[in-house]
């Protein structure tokens, strides 16, 4: 499921990745994986503040990748504590 959506998003079809990833944040809420992929792709959407948000609950849950919060911060929308 995350590899297709995945596969969708680097080829551009960001609204059926978003599709996939929405239903598997209803199925898996406290998922860091699918809230990181789905922050990833709400800036590739230019939703920063959505962005945002699935970063903050991704890092809650123990998300070790770093690429979110790594465009957030160039962005200027994270501050490293």
């Amino acid at each position: 499921r995350f590899g297709l959506a995945r596969s969708l998003a680097t080829r551009s079809r960001l609204d059926e990745a978003l599709k996939i990833y929405l239903e598997a944040e209803k199925q898996e809420p406290k998922s860091a994986d699918v809230h990181y992929y789905l922050g990833l792709l709400y800036l590739d959407k230019g939703n920063s503040e959505k962005a945002k948000h699935q970063a903050d609950l991704a890092y809650k849950h123990g998300q070790p990748l770093s690429e979110l919060r790594d465009r957030l911060t160039k962005a200027g929308l994270w501050k490293m504590k």
